[in-house]
Formats: structure tokens, sequence, C-alpha cells
């Protein structure tokens, strides 16, 4: 079940993943190349389920993320990583505000995984930690932004899971009444 789930997020996360990974091949830093193509290949799995849910082809579901992701290797090589990092921060935060449009519109939340932004929460927490201490600085940039903004996520869906339970629980005591 994806309801909920924004598809528009999970094809910028993977536009994402394909420049962190690139920039972190042409930076020789390899503790953000491999588990950036990590978290790729399971962001590309998560769009495949949420494209067949949806019912859209997977050339139209992976065509925009793998052409935004060569674009991002192209403008990292040209204006390097300051310039790289603000602008690769605009595919997430694109993403983030998506993901809370479709919370903030859906009927529930089923599809929406509570661990899922916790996680993300705390990759983007090191993430900021990882850049901070490298001197990284297209990491301290995207990182710095994509921690608020999951801190933002992670804290209406809370919003929203407490607000349907007790939008349920109403009812209940209606009902039996």
């Amino acid at each position: 079940m994806t309801t909920g789930v924004s598809t528009k997020l999970w094809q910028l996360s993977l536009l994402s993943a394909v420049a962190w990974t690139a920039h972190g091949y042409l930076t020789e830093q390899h503790a953000i190349t491999w588990p950036t193509a990590a978290v790729g290949l399971l962001q590309a799995t998560i769009l495949v389920a949420v494209a067949r849910s949806e019912g859209a082809g997977m050339l139209r579901t992976f065509l925009p993320p793998v052409l935004g992701g060569v674009a991002m290797i192209a403008l990292n090589v040209a204006m390097g990583p300051v310039v790289f990092g603000a602008v690769i921060t605009l595919a997430p935060t694109m993403g983030q505000l998506a993901q809370l449009r479709v919370m903030h519109r859906a009927s529930d939340l089923f599809g929406v995984s509570r661990d899922y932004l916790v996680l993300n929460l705390a990759a983007q927490a090191l993430w900021l930690g990882y850049g901070l201490l490298a001197v990284e600085w297209a990491m301290r940039v995207s990182a710095g932004t994509m921690t608020v903004l999951a801190s933002v996520s992670l804290a209406y869906y809370l919003h929203r899971r407490l607000r349907l339970a007790r939008a349920a629980e109403t009812l209940a005591v209606g009902a039996a009444a």
C-alpha cells in the first residue's frame, strides 16, 4: 500500500543519490560514494513499487531522476562543491515539500513509514556531522538544510497521526453512545 507516499519524493531522492554518489567518487570520499550508492539502489526499489502501485510506466518514472542526476554531476564538475551543495539541496527540498503536501491532503497515512522518517532524520544529522568534521562544504550546505526539513516532516507526520487517532477515538465514542 502506498497511500500518502509521494512518487515525486522518491524520484527526487534517487536524483540526489545519483549526484551524491558521483560527487563522492569525484572527490575521492568513499564515505559518501558507497553508502549513497546503496541508498540509491534501495530508493530505486521503492520507486519501482510506488510506480507499479500507481500504474506508472518505468521509463516515465526513472527518466527524470536519471537525467537530473546527470545534470547535477555536470554542475558539480563545472561550478564546484558549494554551488553543487546548494543546488542539489533543491531536489530533496522539493521532495520533502511534496511529501508534506501529500501527507497534508491524504485521508490516511498508512503508506508513510514512521521508521523511514526517523531514519531519514538520523541520516541527515549524521551527514551534517560528517560534513562538519570533514570540512565537506557541499555536505554542510545540503545536510544542514535537510536536517531541518526532515525534522519538520517527522513532526508533521506525528501531528497528523495524533489527529487521526483522536478523530477515530471520537467516532468510536460517538458510535458507542
